[in-house]
């Protein structure tokens, strides 16, 4: 449950609760989980289940996520189908809900889009990429694991460009920002919030 642990670990000062909704017979891995106490509740239950997703507060929840599952022999349609049907029904459950699916094909990515499903990860493309870029570039997957994990120390971080940056040219206001925030200009981001 590494998606778990990293997010606990990033939201070690926020007082918040994970709710994972799960058979947890097929996955044992929950057990590791309770390092974090009362930070996480498991609910041995299926998450496609709409009386499940309540009990688990899905009505108050501001972040979503599924995780694809291949347990008791599913096909990769079959959770691809059980994490689209979850994410539609959380959405609709919980409109402010900001929900992230993982999914194994991008041809299933088009029913969350038109559910309004905020994010997805297409699990085999993106390891695809990954892999690929860790033959093609010796020492890669340390600057990934360095961005990507909460342990190591930094992240990524999405803000709102300051009125006072506009129009100035870039070379500056990455200068600047590193100089004010120890912080790195990676990209930016326009029309999506």
């Amino acid at each position: 449950m590494t998606v778990v642990r990293e997010f606990l670990q990033a939201t070690s000062r926020g007082g918040v609760t994970v709710v994972v909704v799960a058979d947890v017979k097929s996955h044992p891995s929950l057990a590791d989980l309770e390092v974090f106490g009362n930070r996480v509740r498991i609910l041995d239950e299926d998450f496609t289940n709409v009386a499940a997703l309540e009990r688990a507060g899905v009505h108050h929840a501001s972040k979503a996520v599924l995780l694809s599952d291949l347990s008791q022999g599913r096909s990769v349609r079959d959770a691809d189908a059980r994490t689209v049907l979850a994410a539609l029904t959380i959405e609709k459950l919980n409109e402010n809900v900001y929900t992230c699916a993982e999914i194994n094909h991008r041809e299933h990515a088009h029913h969350l889009e038109m559910g309004n499903v905020n994010d997805y990860v297409v699990t085999n493309e993106h390891a695809g990429v990954v892999l690929a870029q860790a033959v093609l570039t010796r020492g890669i997957m340390r600057v990934v694991a360095e961005l990507l994990t909460h342990a190591h120390g930094n992240r990524f971080v999405v803000a709102k460009v300051p009125s006072s940056y506009k129009g100035r040219a870039f070379a500056d206001v990455l200068t600047e920002i590193k100089s004010a925030h120890d912080a790195v200009v990676v990209a930016i981001r326009r029309g999506r919030d």
